[in-house]
C-alpha cells in the first residue's frame, strides 16, 4: 500500500502530463527527497560551500539520484535554496524514475550519518506515514476494545454477548484484511483503506450484532417459561420388579397428592427392576419448597429403594457437601490468619480482632446479597429474576476473596501502626500515623477494585453477578466503617492491651525473630 498519489486521478492531465515529462527526463518530475543542511558559517562563505559540497558529492554517489538542486549554482537560482539567515540550505535530490522505498531509505541513512543534516520530502516520509498509520491503528485497537467491551457489557447486557460483537468484528477485520492483500497485489492501495477496514468492520459487526441479538433474545423469550419448567423436573428412580405396576401408580398417585408438587408423569419402567417417575415441583428448583421436597421423597414411603436426581436434589447434595467442609476451610483461614499477624505484630489481640473484623465485613456482603438476590430485589436495576436463593458456591468463593483482600488492607494498615509504635509513638499517636499513610492508598486501591469487580454485576450470568456485587460490597465496607471507623476504634478503645500476648508466646516470636521489624534489625 502506498500513502502517496493516494488520491490523484491516474487518467487525469496532470497524471499524464507527469508521466510523460518524467519519461522524457528520466527521472521524477518533483524532488522526493529534500535534504536540510544547517552550518555555523554562512553558506555563502568558503567554509560553507565546502560542507554543503560534502553532501552533494555524498547524494550524487548514489546510483538511485538521478539529478541534484542546490545553493550550488550560480546566481538568483542558487540564492533561493538559502534561508534568511544565510546559514542553512536545501538540496533537491530528483530520483531515477524507477526508483522505490528501499532507495530512498537509503539516502536517508546516509545523510544521518553526517552531522547537522536533516532528510525528509514526499518519499521519505510516505513509509513513515504507514508505520505512523499501523502505530496509531495499534494503539486505537488497545484503548477501543476494552472500552467496547465495557460500553458492550452494558448494552448487551451479558459478557458472553458482549463479546460476540467484537468476536464477529474480528472475524470480518480479518477477511477484509485478507482481500484488501489480495487486492494490493494486482493495484496500489491507500495506507488508510486499513483505517476504514477495522473502524467500518468493527462498527457494523457491533450494529448487527445487536440487531441479531435482541431478536435472539425475544425469540427464547416465547418459549423460555417451559425450558424452566423442564429443567425443575425431579427425577426419582424406584428399585421394584416389573410386577409392582400397581404399586408404583398409587406411590405416583400419592406423590401428584402433594401440595408441593404440580404434575407426575407415569412410572416408567426399565430393565434390571429399575423405575422412573418424573415429578414436577410446584415451585421454582431451588425454592425451599422443592428443596423440602427433594428431602420428603428420600425419606418418604415407597415401594422399593428410592433415589432422587434434578436440578434441586443437586443443589440439597451440593449443598451438604459444602456445608461438610466448610468448617474446615474457616478454619484453615482463621489459624492461617491469627498466625500470620501474631508473626508480624506479636500480638494475640491484633490477629483475634482482625478475625472479628472479616467476620463483619463478610456478614455484611452475605447479607446484601440474600437482600438482593435471595428475595428478589433491584431485579429491574441488575436485569436478572431471582430464584429465590443464592448460588450455591458464593459462600466459599466469596469467602475466600473477600478474606484475603480483606486481610491484605488490613495487613498493610497494621504494618504502619507498628512500625511507629516499634519507632517510639505512642497506641493513639501510631494509629494515627498508620491511618494517615495508608488511609488514601488504601481507599484508591479499594475504589479501584470495587470499580473493576463490580463490573462484574452487568453480567448476564447470576453466579458472576452475584460474585461482583458481593466482593463490592465487602470491600468498600472494609475500606470505609471497618478500616475507617471500627479499627481506629477499637484500638483507641483497647490501648496498649492491642500488643498483648502471653510471655511463651512472646519469647517465642522473640527467638525467631519474626515481624518485619525484627527483619530489619537484623538485615
Amino acid at each position: 500500500m502506498q500513502a502517496d498519489e493516494d488520491f490523484v486521478d491516474s487518467s487525469s492531465e496532470n497524471s499524464l502530463t507527469t508521466d510523460r515529462l518524467e519519461e522524457f527526463h528520466g527521472s521524477t518530475l518533483s524532488p522526493g527527497v529534500i535534504v536540510l543542511v544547517r552550518g555555523e558559517a554562512p553558506v555563502t562563505s568558503a567554509r560553507g560551500q565546502a560542507q554543503l559540497e560534502r553532501v552533494v558529492g555524498k547524494l550524487s554517489d548514489d546510483q538511485s539520484v538521478a539529478r541534484l538542486s542546490s545553493a550550488l549554482r550560480a546566481g538568483p537560482q542558487g540564492r533561493a535554496f538559502i534561508s534568511r539567515d544565510g546559514r542553512s540550505s536545501f538540496i533537491a535530490v530528483f530520483r531515477n524514475k524507477d526508483a522505490g522505498d528501499d532507495d530512498a531509505e537509503r539516502i536517508e541513512q546516509a545523510m544521518g550519518a553526517l552531522p547537522n543534516v536533516t532528510t525528509g520530502g514526499l518519499a521519505v516520509a510516505g513509509p513513515k506515514v504507514g508505520d505512523q498509520v499501523s502505530a496509531n491503528l495499534a494503539k486505537a485497537e488497545l484503548l477501543a476494545f476494552p472500552l467496547l467491551f465495557l460500553l458492550s457489557l452494558v448494552i448487551f447486557r451479558g459478557a458472553v454477548a458482549a463479546l460476540l460483537p467484537l468476536f464477529v468484528g474480528f472475524l470480518t477485520i480479518m477477511a477484509t484484511l485478507l482481500g484488501l492483500r489480495i487486492v494490493n497485489e494486482m493495484t496500489s492501495l491507500s495506507i488508510f483503506a486499513l483505517n476504514l477496514a477495522i473502524g467500518l468492520g468493527l462498527g457494523l459487526a457491533i450494529d448487527y450484532s445487536l440487531f441479531v441479538l435482541s431478536r435472539y433474545r425475544e425469540e427464547v423469550a416465547r418459549f423460555g417459561h417451559g425450558c424452566e419448567a423442564l429443567a425443575q423436573t425431579l427425577h426419582v428412580a424406584v428399585s421394584a420388579p416389573a410386577s409392582a405396576a400397581d404399586r408404583l401408580r398409587d406411590y405416583a398417585a400419592k406423590l401428584r397428592a402433594r401440595g408441593d408438587v404440580a404434575a407426575v408423569d407415569r412410572p416408567q419402567f426399565f430393565q434390571d427392576e429399575a423405575w422412573q417417575v418424573e415429578v414436577v415441583p410446584a415451585a421454582p428448583a431451588l425454592d425451599r419448597r422443592s428443596l423440602d421436597l427433594v428431602r420428603a421423597v428420600r425419606a418418604g414411603p415407597a415401594p422399593g429403594t428410592v433415589k432422587v436426581a434434578g436440578e434441586s436434589a443437586r443443589f440439597v447434595d451440593q449443598r451438604a457437601g459444602l456445608g461438610d467442609r466448610l468448617p474446615l476451610a474457616i478454619a484453615f483461614l482463621a489459624i492461617t490468619t491469627l498466625v500470620i499477624l501474631f508473626a508480624m505484630t506479636a500480638s494475640v489481640v491484633l490477629p483475634l480482632k482482625a478475625l472479628v473484623m472479616n467476620l463483619l465485613r463478610l456478614s455484611a456482603a452475605f447479607g446484601v446479597l440474600v437482600f438482593i438476590f435471595q428475595d428478589g430485589r433491584l431485579e429491574g436495576l441488575l436485569d436478572y429474576t431471582s430464584q429465590g436463593s443464592l448460588e450455591i458456591t458464593q459462600p466459599l468463593v466469596l469467602l475466600a476473596i473477600a478474606f484475603g483482600l480483606s486481610t491484605d488492607y488490613g495487613v498493610f494498615l497494621l504494618t504502619r501502626i507498628k512500625e511507629a509504635r516499634d519507632a517510639g509513638a505512642s497506641n493513639d499517636e501510631a494509629v494515627a500515623i498508620g491511618l494517615q499513610r495508608t488511609g488514601r492508598i488504601v481507599t484508591a486501591a479499594a475504589l479501584l477494585l470495587v470499580v473493576a469487580i463490580g463490573a462484574f454485576a452487568t453480567s448476564q450470568i447470576v453466579f458472576i453477578k452475584q460474585l461482583g456485587v458481593g466482593t463490592a460490597v465487602a470491600v468498600a465496607v472494609d475500606a470505609t466503617i471497618v478500616r475507617a471507623l471500627l479499627v481506629p476504634a477499637l484500638m483507641k478503645l483497647l490501648g496498649e492491651r492491642n500488643w498483648w500476648a502471653p510471655r511463651p508466646l512472646k519469647r517465642l516470636h522473640e527467638r525467631l525473630r519474626l515481624g518485619e521489624s525484627s527483619m530489619q534489625s537484623a538485615g
